[in-house]
């Protein structure tokens, strides 16, 4: 049974505010401290793994703005660079992971 073209809609809009709200807590001091990996694999993993290309590019890119800057209102440093290499291993989990399932 397919699924009506207002349902996959409404729930593209969810899955989107949701990653908005995920995005707003790691553009803090306090949320990237302390989640700020977590939140890296969280937009990673989505953006590895996400059907829609629209929100495929959205996560990828923010997962890369996040591990490149480290902290938010910071520029790349030591500990940006090392994130960086987080989410790039995370994003090639991902793959891995989404290739193994679709077989």
């Amino acid at each position: 049974m397919t699924k009506a073209p207002d349902q996959i809609a409404r729930r593209e809009t969810s899955i989107e505010r949701g990653l908005d709200f995920i995005y707003r807590v790691a553009n803090t001091t306090d949320g990237f401290d302390s989640y700020g990996s977590l939140l890296i694999c969280c937009f990673a993993l989505v953006g590895a793994t996400s059907r829609d290309a629209d929100l495929r590019e959205m996560a990828r890119s923010r997962a890369q703005k996040l591990a490149t800057t480290g902290r938010p209102g910071t520029e790349a440093r030591g500990a940006g660079e090392e994130l960086k290499g987080k989410a790039k291993n995370a994003v090639g989990r991902a793959r891995s992971a989404a290739k193994k399932a679709t077989r």
